[in-house]
């Protein structure tokens, strides 16, 4: 959904399949204006993001991963990336993260 006047974007995710119904298990819940909006946990959207592909989808989980890196699942993260079959876009995406954060640092 895009909406020039926010500042977010919000992609949805139906549930399709029982591997979908594996996200709702991990959702969080975030408060926003007091409401409570029902969101996918970071790991689960890395790893679908990978798996879909798209250019934006890749520009998305690599912006999820730099965001949270440090916070994340990681045992959890790589092996929902290898249950997908994105592991190695998983740890090329990594890798591009660590190298700028090592230039940070």
């Amino acid at each position: 959904i895009f909406d020039n006047l926010s500042p977010f974007r919000i992609d949805l995710k139906g549930i399709y399949s029982a591997r979908d119904l594996n996200i709702l298990k991990k959702r969080i819940a975030v408060k926003y204006k007091k409401v409570r909006i029902w969101m996918w946990c970071a790991e689960d959207a890395i790893g679908y993001k990978l798996l879909s592909g798209s250019k934006q989808d890749i520009k998305d989980a690599k912006s999820i991963l730099a965001r949270q890196y440090g916070k994340l699942d990681v045992a959890y993260l790589k092996n929902l990336c290898k249950r997908l079959g994105v592991e190695r876009k998983l740890m090329k995406i990594k890798r591009e993260i660590e190298k700028v954060l090592e230039k940070q640092s």
